[in-house]
């Protein structure tokens, strides 16, 4: 017969599993959906892997407070490698674009960062490069839409939640997703705005 206090430690390793089973199936899906919705949006298919791709970083800076350098690599190296595709298949570059939207959304945190590096960590800055140079690829400006709704939606769930510290990665990536989501809705509207004013 099996000792109780083994089938005790049996019954809490399933049990401190299932969380971490969840928050996978959950990153999974979650990842998969920001991923459809992107390409549905029009985004190229290798800026909506590259920011599709940081929805695991966004996770883990949830449960850890930090960004793994391996997923912002993974992200960086998949929008690197669509340019580089994108170039021998004789589409135009969108460097110039992807630097801007890069230091757009980049350089605000890095003068955070090096002001205060408890206030705001590297890891955000290298996320938001990332995030940036993705968007930056679509429209620069959605860089700078991005970063607004990130601080935004971060200070709004520290107030709710009555917490000083909240982890920015989350609202970085979230606002990149509805930044470029949605970018074909306010770029035709701005355009249709320019158009009738012409």
């Amino acid at each position: 017969m099996a000792d109780s206090s083994s089938l005790t430690t049996v019954r809490s390793d399933s049990i401190a599993a299932r969380p971490a089973t969840t928050m996978t199936i959950a990153v999974t899906v979650s990842t998969i959906g920001a991923l459809a919705g992107l390409l549905a949006s029009g985004a190229p298919p290798a800026v909506s892997a590259a920011i599709a791709l940081t929805v695991p970083a966004a996770a883990i800076d949830i449960r850890q407070r930090r960004i793994p350098n391996a997923a912002v690599s993974a992200s960086a190296v998949v929008l690197v490698a669509g340019g580089v595709a994108g170039l021998l298949q004789g589409a135009p570059t969108h460097a110039p674009g992807a630097v801007a939207g890069a230091a757009t959304m980049c350089a605000p945190l890095l003068l955070i960062h090096l002001w205060s590096p408890t206030a705001m960590g590297f890891g955000d800055v290298k996320l938001a490069l990332v995030l940036g140079a993705a968007l930056g690829v679509v429209a620069v400006p959605l860089a700078l839409a991005a970063l607004a709704l990130a601080a935004g939606g971060t200070s709004l769930v520290g107030i709710v939640r009555r917490s000083p510290t909240m982890p920015f990665g989350p609202g970085l990536v979230g606002g990149a997703i509805v930044a470029a989501t949605s970018h074909p809705l306010w770029i035709g509207s701005v355009s249709a705005a320019v158009s009738g004013s012409a």
